[in-house]
């Protein structure tokens, strides 16, 4: 038996002088309780577990089905985890070398080499986003996040879970809940997370130091696991801390939770489309019917994909879930980027103006109520707007405009009351990302790949423009800068501290409060470029526009966001 060294001491045989010595010949096993597996050393000074199946695969009969346990008897044995496993259907537009496929529920672990000379080592788990209906965990390699927690001698490893997408994991209709059959994506992740718990420690982790993050739907998924631990009156048990970035329940946009009969009209649809409309058992003949028929029908969104009032993982809405903190009491991390509503803007104003601004607004209020948010907004002087560094000089006011309202309905109002009722309860800490981003970041794979610098330019710092930085991957870009670097360093020390202690606040990060160290709420503004560096500010970007919309709900007899 080894000798067991205190957590504070990251030091080991691989740890500092031996970080990047040559790997060894032979391909690291791990034995645990789901089975052998073997990894790859094909990056130096890291062992890849890739691949590994953590369900039974949701094909033919069991196509719909809860996800089930797969038994160790049922792999390889061993398991050669050596390669990712395909992608889970989706828009085939974002398919990748590894494939996409029904089969697809697997997850991949990345850690040290020679881990068991330490401690065990904290667990950071992470769930991809894509609006549940694309994406898929080989984007999100973390290889260059643990290689740099190896730098600086708090080494992790990291765990990322590919799980169903659109409509074949998360189909709302009445047929489905009466079977038990709805947020099977959300069921997905779970199952995994248990894999995880389970196994982890004979990867080396620690399964009492296990960190869910996850990125836009990613960061609503993670939320929808720490609703269901609060349902299971589990405090601590699979995870003990969250990290969600650019994506909040309780705000006025999504994620929404919906009825089971709000999708009867487009499973009808579906029924239709599939000859299924006239059989007693629609969830049975779905299950027969030929993949290459059903898959483009349900990657597309348009059948009734959302989460599902279920009575199991959900049973009131979003925002009744934030203002009764139906959340397991862990400690969070939560934060958004300056102009997150851009990429989205020519699928909604193209060009925006004020009339397509209170008409978009007016649903959630009414127009009279729209026509006076819109006008604080218009009054606001373009930087408050997200108008950042080096942001395109083309780009007028109305764009700016358009750009704060759609980031402020989807991410940023949401964000603010998530964090204002959190941080009563649980160590909450905000990030407000605001750095220009380099422009080849576009071409990175979990971006929007081959996108022109103007448009690069134009969009700002993006919804998911922290990813990149989080990940390490900025650091390899030709255009990247010294500030660029910094910032990422920043990141992933803050997100390994707490890792480790439940606490971003490391050695070379800036002295990061809590979200409700004082009155108006603290963010850390991640930024270095121009006259710019990270530090903690207080979050009241925008606050005249954010009063405006609180005075219209209140007007209108609803409570107010925070």
């Amino acid at each position: 038996m080894g000798l067991l060294i205190p957590s504070t001491v990251a030091f080991c045989a691989w740890s500092i002088a031996n970080a990047f010595a040559v790997p060894q010949a032979s391909d690291p096993a791990v034995y645990a309780a789901a089975g052998t597996f073997v990894g790859s050393t094909s990056i130096a000074n890291l062992d890849q577990f890739l691949g590994i199946p953590y369900a039974v695969p949701p094909v033919g009969n069991l196509r719909f089905s809860n996800p089930q346990r797969i038994p160790a008897s049922a792999l390889q044995n061993p398991f050669m985890a050596t390669t990712y496993g395909p992608g889970c259907l989706q828009d085939p537009d974002y398919a990748l070398d590894n494939g996409l496929s029904e089969d697809c529920l697997t997850l991949n672990i990345i850690r040290p080499s020679n881990v068991t000379c330490h401690e065990p080592l904290p667990v950071l788990f992470f769930i991809h986003g894509g609006g549940n209906m694309n994406g898929q965990s080989m984007l999100y390699n973390g290889t260059s996040l643990v290689r740099f927690s190896v730098e600086i001698g708090r080494p992790v490893i990291y765990v990322a879970c590919n799980y169903r997408l659109g409509g074949f994991g998360f189909l709302n209709s009445p047929d489905f809940q009466s079977q038990g059959l709805s947020n099977l994506g959300l069921k997905d992740q779970r199952l995994a997370l248990e894999w995880i718990h389970e196994n982890i420690a004979s990867f080396g982790g620690d399964l009492n130091k296990t960190i869910l993050f996850g990125e836009s739907a990613g960061a609503w998924n993670a939320q929808a696991q720490l609703h269901y631990a609060y349902l299971q009156n589990e405090t601590d048990s699979l995870f003990q801390g969250m990290i969600t970035q650019s994506g909040s329940a309780g705000g006025l946009g999504p994620p929404y939770i919906e009825a089971p009969d709000t999708g009867l009209l487009a499973y009808q649809g579906l029924l239709n489309a599939t000859n299924c409309t006239l059989v007693s058992d629609s969830v049975s003949c779905l299950r027969e019917v030929d993949i290459s028929v059903l898959s483009p029908l349900l990657v597309e969104g348009k059948f009734g994909t959302t989460y599902t009032l279920d009575g199991d993982w959900f049973d009131i809405d979003a925002t009744e879930i934030l203002s009764k903190y139906e959340l397991a009491p862990i400690p969070i991390i939560h934060g958004g980027n300056l102009d997150e509503g851009s990429v989205f803007l020519p699928d909604v104003f193209n060009p925006p103006n004020g009339s397509d601004l209170i008409q978009y607004i007016s649903p959630l209020l009414n127009d009279s109520l729209a026509e006076g948010v819109v006008q604080v907004y218009e009054s606001l002087p373009s930087i408050d707007l997200g108008k950042g560094y080096n942001a395109d000089p083309t780009a007028d006011h109305m764009f700016w405009t358009a750009v704060s309202v759609y980031s402020d309905v989807y991410f940023h109002l949401a964000r603010r009351a998530f964090l204002k009722l959190a941080s009563k309860r649980v160590g909450a800490w905000c990030y407000s990302f605001c750095q220009q981003p380099p422009l080849s970041q576009m071409n990175l794979s979990y971006e929007i790949p081959g996108s022109s610098v103007a448009y690069a330019r134009r969009v700002g710092v993006q919804h998911g423009a922290e990813l990149s930085y989080v990940f390490g991957d900025v650091s390899n870009l030709r255009d990247a800068t010294a500030g660029d670097i910094k910032v990422s360093t920043t990141m992933m020390r803050a997100w390994i501290s707490f890792a480790y202690s439940l606490d971003p606040n490391a050695e070379g990060v800036p002295r990061w409060p809590r979200y409700n160290e004082t009155s108006q709420g603290v963010t850390l503004v991640l930024a270095e470029q121009g006259h710019a560096s990270s530090s903690a500010q207080a979050d009241t970007l925008r606050q005249t526009a954010y009063d405006a919309w609180n005075a219209a709900l209140v007007h209108l007899g609803r409570e107010p966001l925070y």
